[in-house]
């Protein structure tokens, strides 16, 4: 939830599956990689395409009893790829949707 008169931010609105593989390679850490990408779908779900928290919520918790953690900073890199699923269009077509009036 934002605060009080704030808008809803899409954070890391520039990834798509380059600038991802990029930002994997240049920090050498696949978790930060995939931890922005799964941000960057949720935040993207939730305020450019109303997808309730619920889901993404729901989808965190598979995983987390799958691997057998409780909180989600003990997931790595590749339960996070399965979190956030890329998006079809990609980065333009993403901020094109997140600018509203407009569709993917």
């Amino acid at each position: 939830m934002s605060m009080p008169g704030m808008m809803d931010t899409i954070l890391n609105l520039g990834l798509n599956e380059t600038t991802l593989a990029a930002l994997i390679r240049h920090t050498g850490n696949e978790r930060f990689g995939f931890d922005a990408w799964r941000r960057f779908i949720q935040l993207f779900g939730k305020v450019a395409l109303g997808v309730p928290d619920a889901l993404f919520d729901e989808q965190f918790e598979v995983v987390k009893t799958r691997v057998g953690v409780k909180q989600d900073v003990m997931l790595g890199g590749d339960e996070l790829r399965e979190i956030g699923e890329p998006l079809p269009a990609g980065g333009a077509a993403a901020y094109r949707a997140a600018v509203p009036g407009r569709s993917v």
